[in-house]
């Protein structure tokens, strides 16, 4: 027999809430509920995922084919894959997974913690104002000497 102790009491209060919010849903059969990591997500039972998501706003915004345009798109858990096979099949953009551990997965780069992402933006940002820095200034150079 099995002892309490030895089992995390977080999984059974996340288990217990998974079971009851899945028991509610019988009541909906027009949601579904897809369990990550921490995490429940109701969602409409249609052909949806966070690849057709991304799909979407790429072809909404007339970058479905790229361009000059390298979407990034960073997330931590299963649900996450299906936005890294849209980059990894489309040939353009990046995948990063957020995790402090190896695991199998369609992103190219991984970070290990939400810290490391936020230094990675910052950098980022900073390389993205540096660039548009040296281009002002040589437009600036430009101007002076026509």
């Amino acid at each position: 027999m099995a002892q309490l102790h030895e089992f995390p009491l977080y999984y059974l209060v996340w288990n217990t809430l998974a079971e009851e919010v899945r028991c509610v849903l019988y009541e909906y059969p027009g949601l579904s509920m897809t369990q990550g990591r921490k995490v429940l997500e109701l969602r409409p039972s249609i052909e949806w995922d966070k690849g057709k998501a991304l799909e979407f706003l790429l072809n909404a915004l007339g970058l479905e084919n790229g361009g000059y345009v390298h979407p990034v798109y960073i997330g931590d858990d299963r649900t996450d894959e299906d936005a890294f096979n849209v980059l990894k099949d489309k040939g353009y953009g990046c995948g990063i997974l957020v995790s402090s551990f190896a695991k199998e997965t369609s992103a190219l780069y991984t970070l290990q913690s939400p810290s490391e992402v936020m230094d990675f933006l910052q950098r980022l940002v900073r390389w993205k104002l540096g660039a548009v820095e040296v281009l002002s200034m040589q437009t600036c150079t430009e101007q002076v000497k026509s």
